[in-house]
């Protein structure tokens, strides 16, 4: 199945407190691993940017060197993206025809995109050998842009679709703490009384001080140092994969022996 196109984010910006936390942890997380993995591209590298929307890291790629080019499955306001088309069903012809990147870059698309078989093959046919794919998804966020809004992966359900088309994972980033978790999770929620008995009044009204107290304390960096939220709960995946060499018939080859059924490209 083909998905329609969400909204995507136009800055790296956080628009209100409440996604102060996530937008901090993915935009410091997306330019370290930038830097750390894809800093030092040859001339003329490329870098292609899957769901690239309004192309909020399009300066952070060519400030390194590469070569922009976007894809999105409906053109921007701005009229910027290169090639319309889905990630996850029949790539664009004056994609295909042309030449592979050194750098495919994939932030916080895929949980929007229904058949991550096919997108993943896809991801990894556009990935020249020894090139670089920078994917983040949300593990922890509330829904959005629905009801386009399929996935919230793990860091293993990362890795086993990364695998499963030849992929090497290089880098895995279980970004964001408990305690990012915690003010999201304030962040987006209120507090209502479920009767309106005044004792239940009066006890959310208490309620939502407290949480106010604390969602202002985390927004201000009062308890990260002082305190440690212990927990399995983090916000994004970031991972960094790496093609291998004979990269074209390692994806097919893998593709086929853990997806015989998978559309693919």
């Amino acid at each position: 199945m083909v998905t329609a196109p969400p909204a995507r984010r136009a800055t790296y910006e956080e628009a209100s407190p409440r996604d102060s936390f996530i937008v901090g942890v993915l935009r410091e997380g997306i330019r370290q691993a930038l830097r750390s993995h894809a800093a030092s591209p040859c001339g003329g590298a490329l870098a292609l940017d899957v769901g690239c929307g309004s192309q909020p890291f399009r300066n952070d790629l060519e400030g390194l060197g590469y070569c922009y080019v976007g894809l999105d499955t409906e053109q921007n306001s701005e009229g910027t993206v290169d090639h319309i088309g889905p990630i996850d069903g029949v790539l664009p012809a004056s994609l295909c025809d042309g030449p592979v990147f050194d750098l495919v870059l994939c932030t916080e698309v895929l949980e929007h995109v229904s058949d991550w078989p096919s997108a993943f093959h896809n991801l990894a046919v556009l990935l020249a050998p020894g090139g670089t794919l920078i994917i983040t998804c949300p593990f922890f966020y509330p829904l959005h842009e629905q009801p386009i809004d399929y996935w919230r992966p793990t860091a293993h359900a990362m890795r086993l679709f990364g695998s499963a088309v030849g992929l090497t994972v290089v880098s895995a980033n279980q970004a964001g703490d408990p305690w990012d978790v915690l003010g999201t999770l304030l962040g987006h929620t209120g507090i209502v009384a479920v009767r309106r008995h005044f004792a239940d009044r009066v006890l959310a009204r208490c309620s939502r001080l407290a949480k106010s107290v604390v969602f202002s304390l985390l927004l201000r960096r009062v308890l990260q140092p002082r305190l440690k939220l212990v927990g399995d709960l983090y916000l994004s995946n970031i991972f960094v994969f790496q093609q291998p060499g004979n990269a074209a018939e390692e994806v097919i080859n893998a593709s086929e022996s853990r997806w015989p059924h998978s559309s693919g490209a």
